[in-house]
């Protein structure tokens, strides 16, 4: 009944703050699942980002409202940061759902500007490109240039 009285923003922070705990009950992500998938459309790109990690996070899958999340996000994929794009895409191969138009869209965002990016969101990106067996060879050629530069690359995402 509450989740209702979130507006889009607060009940992906608040999802976000569960997600960060690794809490798992799964009548919260059920029941907030139908409400976010409503409020997909009125959320930032950031906004959405984080709602995505957050269901990834605590390994709640959600098909319908990931649906929705990959039609708002194809479309506004171009306003998204790094960071925003890395998570999204984590939190889809980390849940194993399908979304070929944002990952061909979100390909198309970043190759051109690979140069924009910062090493962990590339790392993050390359993982789940591999995750959802998305051929992005010049994300993986990325890493280790990257690598080479920095001294190392940061932890793969768990």
């Amino acid at each position: 009944g509450r989740l209702r009285e979130f507006s889009p923003v607060g009940l992906a922070s608040l999802l976000w703050a569960f997600g960060t705990a690794r809490f798992r009950s799964p009548t919260l992500w059920a029941d907030a699942a139908p409400i976010a998938t409503c409020q997909v459309d009125r959320l930032s790109p950031q906004g959405m980002a984080v709602l995505a990690w957050a269901y990834a996070s605590a390994q709640q899958p959600s098909p319908e409202l990931f649906r929705a999340l990959s039609v708002a996000a194809e479309a506004r994929v171009s306003e998204f940061s790094a960071q925003g794009l890395s998570m999204l895409l984590w939190a889809f191969a980390r849940l194993q759902h399908p979304a070929p138009a944002l990952f061909d869209a979100a390909h198309a965002r970043v190759v051109p500007a690979l140069a924009d990016f910062d090493t962990q969101s590339i790392v993050m990106m390359s993982w789940a490109f591999e995750s959802v067996a998305y051929p992005a060879p010049s994300l993986m050629t990325a890493v280790p240039a990257r690598s080479r530069m920095y001294g190392g690359v940061p932890p793969w995402p768990a």
